[in-house]
């Protein structure tokens, strides 16, 4: 899990440093009729985030049920165990 969200950060910051080249280079970029340049490295960044997003997020949503459902288990079997014992 750790592996995908270091994988989600570095894309994040990929994307931050791009778009901020864009705007820094703006005028250059219409100077140079560059807009179809840019756009197609910025989506080929954008591609893979979505995946590697939800990715991360069912990694993570499993990782906390199961500890929800451990310490639900752990819950009863404890109610059970003292129940009996007030019982006996």
């Amino acid at each position: 899990m750790e592996d995908i969200g270091e994988k989600v950060r570095v894309i994040n910051e990929e994307k931050t440093d791009k778009l901020s080249s864009f705007f820094s280079s703006f005028f250059t970029i219409k100077l140079w009729n560059q807009f179809d340049h840019e756009q197609k490295g910025f989506g080929k960044t954008l591609d893979q985030l979505p995946a590697l997003t939800k990715k991360e997020t069912w990694l993570s949503s499993l990782k906390y049920d199961s500890l929800w459902y451990l310490f639900n288990i752990l819950d009863i079997g404890l109610i059970a165990i003292l129940g009996y014992q007030v019982i006996i």
